[in-house]
């Protein structure tokens, strides 16, 4: 997809999923009905492989050592992309090789999920070098915050995959966080989720 063309399908569209509108889906994986509909990612669980990789700012293995120790304590393998580790600047490496990074992850049949090491700055340099009917087709857990909001919207809006609003790799993981990630990407059922940190005081009760 060209620049131009990528930038016009995207800032043309409200953020909401919901609004997504089927002159741009066409620009992007089609405009059938069925091309229209949201795909939701299966849940992970024992067996499942994660990749993690680094579409924007540089994280070190050290880094997301402990996100690799939660994967591995609930059963999940972890394969580390080729740029984790490097430096390009403030950037893990050249935007073309993040492109290509991001993109060998969704394309690998053994890969069930995407996990984003660091926001930082940079994933909106690689999104007009993204193939979002590949990401269509591939229907993975796609999962970042902070900088990587970018990826997460226009994967949602140009190609229908639901994403993942959560933790990096390289984040810090509290029992809170950890109980409500496995809930989400384990899709272990709605249930309420408390917070249990004492540090939190409720000013003034909504």
């Amino acid at each position: 997809m060209k620049r131009r063309q990528f930038l016009h399908s995207l800032t043309a569209l409200p953020l909401a999923a919901s609004s997504l509108s089927a002159a741009t889906r066409s620009d992007s994986v089609g405009g059938s009905a069925a091309l229209r509909m949201s795909v939701l990612p299966k849940g992970l669980g024992p067996g499942s492989t994660v990749g993690i990789i680094c579409p924007a700012s540089a994280a070190t293995a050290a880094e997301v050592r402990d996100f690799k120790d939660l994967c591995t304590l609930w059963g999940i393998n972890v394969k580390l992309g080729r740029n984790v580790s490097k430096r390009n600047g403030y950037l893990s490496a050249p935007d073309a090789e993040r492109a290509a990074e991001f993109m060998g992850f969704i394309e690998d049949p053994s890969v069930d999920a995407v996990v984003c090491a660091r926001g930082g700055y940079g994933v909106m340099r690689i999104l007009p070098m993204l193939d979002f009917a590949s990401i269509r087709q591939a229907g993975k857990i796609i999962m970042g915050f902070s900088d990587i909001t970018a990826l997460l919207i226009a994967v949602q809006q140009l190609s229908g995959v639901v994403t993942f609003h959560g933790p990096v790799a390289s984040s810090t993981f509290d029992p809170f966080t950890i109980q409500s990630l496995k809930s989400v990407v384990g899709y272990a059922g709605e249930k309420p989720l408390t917070f249990t940190d004492d540090r939190l005081t409720t000013l003034r009760k909504g």
